[in-house]
């Protein structure tokens, strides 16, 4: 469960903020367009695709720490060694058996540093949908690794809206 996950991240990271002793991929997974295959296949059809998800990622990752954290997506903390071929492997065993170009497992991975506090973890599970998100829609990839570049195109979307919301948006929106 969640609440289980949670209390397991806090136990690898440590209530007083101290952080983990080794390096950790986070990773964040996300079947996009799984909207799309429920309204196609049916329910019984997406279920039967979460269920493969978690277990390829089970047999993938038997000692990481993993969680569904919604619908459609879910979380993986796993040490750094060969992380993105093996999240990649994941992806790809998990397309392959969907069997359809009407959705796919894409993922975003970031690397975590020892001793980083709890809300480190936090903000990187938020880069890691960051990462996802990038190509999520529309591209052949099926991993991306956050980097400093995707940050600053980040700050720079958020510098955008800044200026465009002062200067097209009413006073007090």
């Amino acid at each position: 469960s969640r609440a289980v996950y949670h209390r397991r991240v806090n136990d690898l990271y440590g209530t007083g903020g101290t952080g983990a002793e080794k390096p950790w991929a986070l990773v964040h997974f996300d079947i996009a367009n799984f909207r799309g295959y429920n309204q196609r296949y049916g329910t019984d059809a997406g279920n039967r695709c979460l269920v493969l998800v978690a277990s390829v990622l089970k047999d993938i990752f038997p000692d990481g720490l993993m969680c569904r954290v919604n619908a459609d997506q879910f979380h993986v903390v796993l040490p750094p060694d060969d992380a993105e071929k093996k999240v990649e492997e994941v992806c790809a065993l998990v397309n392959e058996r969907m069997g359809t170009h009407i959705a796919s497992l894409k993922a975003g991975i970031v690397y975590l540093h020892p001793h980083v506090s709890v809300e480190a973890v936090i903000s990187g599970f938020d880069r890691a949908v960051h990462a996802c998100a990038a190509i999520k829609n529309g591209s052949s990839r099926n991993t991306a690794v956050y980097d400093e570049k995707m940050q600053e195109m980040l700050d720079a979307g958020r510098i955008f809206w800044t200026i465009w919301s002062r200067q097209c948006l009413p006073a007090g929106f």
